[in-house]
């Protein structure tokens, strides 16, 4: 059964577009997460192809990109400011607060209100940041990444 766009209400479209967004980082955030570290399955095949399903084929991301961001990246250095590529690098000038280390300012009083619909759009910045920055400069913020060795370990190339 198909429901066309046409017939449904800007309601229905709405709460359509956001049960849709839901399952997608649903499938990004458990299945990817969890095969980035590989521990979906005891075989590395496995969790290189749920994986690959997960995050490059479904959203448009990458694999390579996620585990050096996520696993190399954020769990050696969990909140340590200027390592942790989840966190800002500089003290000043970015739109969102998330460590003492940052320098505060009036804008960030309304973080809150106006970082949840950018959240919405930090994923073109992702996939921008893939591209140029993981494969074309080889490096994720402050770490150095080496996408032919990840590539021979998971066989893609």
């Amino acid at each position: 059964m198909y429901v066309y766009a046409d017939s449904m209400s800007m309601v229905a479209r709405v709460a359509a577009a956001i049960v849709f967004g839901v399952t997608q980082a649903m499938s990004l955030t458990h299945m990817g997460h969890d095969a980035s570290h590989g521990a979906i399955a005891h075989r590395g095949r496995w969790w290189w192809w749920c994986g690959r399903i997960s995050v490059d084929w479904f959203p448009g991301g990458s694999m390579v990109a996620w585990r050096h961001q996520h696993v190399i990246g954020h769990h050696l250095y969990t909140n340590v400011f200027g390592s942790d590529p989840d966190i800002p690098f500089s003290r000043e000038g970015s739109l969102c607060r998330l460590v003492p280390h940052q320098v505060w300012c009036a804008l960030h009083r309304f973080q809150h209100i106006y970082l949840p619909p950018l959240y919405g759009i930090l994923t073109l910045k992702s996939r921008f940041d893939d591209v140029v920055e993981v494969f074309g400069h080889r490096w994720n913020g402050p770490i150095r990444v080496n996408t032919n060795i990840q590539c021979r370990q998971w066989h893609c190339g």
